[in-house]
């Protein structure tokens, strides 16, 4: 975690010490915990009551998102209280799911379905998920899918932070492909932790755009994200280091 803080920061311009480093990862530390409470402690609920803890930017992204009558691409990173995006997607009365690395423990996999089940969101195993995936966009509904990590075992490298890092090309290639709209979201903590879900315009696809493009997008945006809030970015493998990401993606979690 220290040599990812370490390189956004760099990326950045700044010169972090080992101090603020070690810092910096403690608190990203306290800020997944709270997460982990996030995700336990919020369950379906009204929309009254997600209004009360979910303030969004830019609301009518999510109209311009099914403009195609296709479904949509609910494209986050592992970052912050992301769970909390869909759940406020339920809240609209949107049909949601969300694609997912299987847990090695089955318990604490079924501990995970259940809580995700109790939000309104519909679990898709990765490894098995095009059927499900594809039958959700024709009943035009949300698929979530994290744009950050990579769990399939090839090295698609691309740049990310000045560096090549193995990054997921899956929801391009549907956008593109399949025509699926991509709504990027990031859901960000605020001093009260409460919450505000931040929605990107939209990308919608037409009949001259590239995987590359859309791909070389959504990367910048991501970018962004993690840019703005380094210490809410759950990533605790050194994610440039392509052995440490290629076993993450054949073990997991």
């Amino acid at each position: 975690m220290v040599s990812n803080l370490r390189r956004i920061l760099t990326y950045k311009g700044l010169r972090p010490t080992d101090e603020e480093l070690e810092r910096l990862a403690r608190e990203t530390y306290r800020n997944f915990s709270k997460y982990l409470v996030d995700f336990f402690k919020l369950r379906r609920m009204s929309r009254e009551a997600v209004e009360k803890i979910i303030e969004v930017e830019n609301a009518h992204y999510y109209e311009q998102a099914f403009s195609l009558g296709r479904g949509a691409i609910a494209l986050s990173a592992h970052l912050c209280s992301w769970e909390n995006a869909l759940l406020e997607a339920s809240s609209r009365g949107y049909s949601v799911n969300l694609v997912f690395f299987p847990m090695k423990s089955q318990r604490t996999a079924e501990l995970f379905r259940r809580r995700r089940e109790e939000r309104g969101v519909k679990g898709i195993p990765l490894g098995s998920a095009a059927v499900a995936v594809l039958g959700a966009f024709r009943r035009k509904e949300w698929v979530g899918l994290a744009g950050d990590i990579d769990f399939s075992p090839h090295d698609d490298l691309v740049d990310f932070f000045g560096a090549p890092a193995r990054m997921p090309i899956g929801p391009a290639k549907l956008c593109v492909m399949r025509k699926i709209p991509i709504l990027p979201g990031f859901v960000v903590r605020k001093p009260d932790d409460t919450f505000v879900l931040r929605l990107h315009p939209p990308i919608i696809p037409d009949e001259s755009t590239t995987v590359e493009e859309v791909r070389a997008r959504t990367i910048a945006i991501i970018e962004r994200a993690i840019m703005d809030n380094p210490t809410h970015w759950f990533v605790f493998i050194d994610f440039w280091d392509r052995e440490e990401s290629r076993k993450l993606a054949v073990e997991g979690f």
